[in-house]
């Protein structure tokens, strides 16, 4: 039997796209406000990956390909 069933509403749970420029500044070089610009110049990547039409992998290379 069922008990639970946990859904991540964007965010909610788990944190992934929405303020990681931090992380990505720390672990990659890429200055934040760089990084924020590209996922603004690339959202139709982000929409590719939202409709199942692209891989997790391939949308953060895509994304961050030219930034290092």
């Amino acid at each position: 039997m069922i008990k639970n069933i946990i859904f991540d509403l964007s965010e909610v749970i788990i944190s992934g796209y929405w303020r990681i420029e931090n992380l990505i500044e720390k672990k990659y070089g890429i200055p934040a406000e760089d990084f924020l610009q590209q996922k603004i110049n690339k959202y139709e990547l982000f929409l590719d990956l939202m409709r199942g039409n692209l891989k997790e992998e391939d949308y953060w290379n895509e994304l961050l390909k030219g930034m290092n």
